[in-house]
């Protein structure tokens, strides 16, 4: 192959990329799309082989997977927006916790007998206790042994700055909460794309080959092939790893009662992708 086509190709490449760059914020309904295409993929071709109509099967695997999503959206919809709620609330008393002294914590009362008995046996009583157990070793390493001198030592004199990382964090994640909500357009648009995709599979794969010049077609094809391959199965398997150890989590965080259950699951599932 001459050198001018390798360089035209390579050009023509890096001209695509530098448009995805340039395009990026709309890419997300494309790139679900093609995940979750993905994913169906093998359903469809499972149907086919049993004689059933691409198109039909098409219609089928996403009128399933799509009312499952959204049966489980609007059962989930409603308490999501309850949690996230309690969640706003206990934020700010949180906040306004850190940043307001407890009346129990001024100089002039925490002698008093009534409060040392209520400090005693509430939650500051338990970090106490907690903290003392290892008095000796915190002692040793030049750390606080008791909640008050925690708070003297660390908390009190950084309390706005505290409260401010604390009220950030959770207002970023209410941003992305109130986002996930917000995006009408990509929820219309994601299905009408992954029907497109699935319905035009066929012709896909016998256009793609004809972009491709016949001197590196048959090589192209093979790594193209291989790649593809192993990148959809390993998105497939994933997708389906993180889907059920979320859902196993928010079952058993909603057994156990824990607060939050919902949104600690979706928590849990966007971690384990984390190496």
């Amino acid at each position: 192959m001459p050198g001018w086509r390798i360089a035209l190709w390579a050009v023509l490449v890096l001209a695509a990329l530098l448009f995805l760059w340039l395009v990026r914020g709309v890419l997300l309904p494309f790139v679900l799309a093609l995940v979750i295409a993905a994913l169906l993929e093998p359903g469809v071709r499972w149907l086919r082989l049993r004689g059933m109509s691409r198109r039909m099967a098409v219609y089928l695997v996403a009128t399933g997977f799509f009312g499952a999503l959204i049966g489980a959206g609007l059962w989930a919809a409603p308490n999501v927006a309850r949690q996230v709620s309690s969640l706003s609330g206990a934020a700010q008393d949180l906040t306004r916790g850190i940043v307001e002294e407890g009346r129990d914590d001024n100089f002039f009362v925490r002698w008093n007998p009534v409060v040392q008995q209520r400090q005693q046996t509430g939650a500051t009583g338990r970090i106490d206790e907690m903290l003392s157990r290892y008095s000796r070793q915190l002692e040793g390493l030049g750390l606080p042994s008791s909640r008050r001198a925690l708070m003297d030592t660390y908390v009190r004199k950084n309390r706005s700055k505290v409260a401010g990382f604390v009220q950030g964090a959770f207002d970023s994640l209410f941003g992305v909460l109130t986002n996930m909500f917000s995006q009408l357009f990509v929820v219309l648009l994601v299905p009408l794309l992954v029907l497109m995709i699935l319905l035009d599979m066929d012709n896909f794969r016998r256009r793609t080959p004809r972009w491709i010049p016949p001197a590196i077609r048959q090589s192209t094809l093979g790594v193209a092939r291989d790649i593809g391959d192993v990148f959809f199965r390993y998105l497939r398997g994933i997708s389906i790893v993180v889907a059920l150890y979320g859902l196993a989590q928010t079952v058993l965080m909603l057994v156990m009662h824990v607060p939050y259950a919902l949104l600690l699951g979706v928590l849990f599932a966007g971690l384990y992708l984390i190496p």
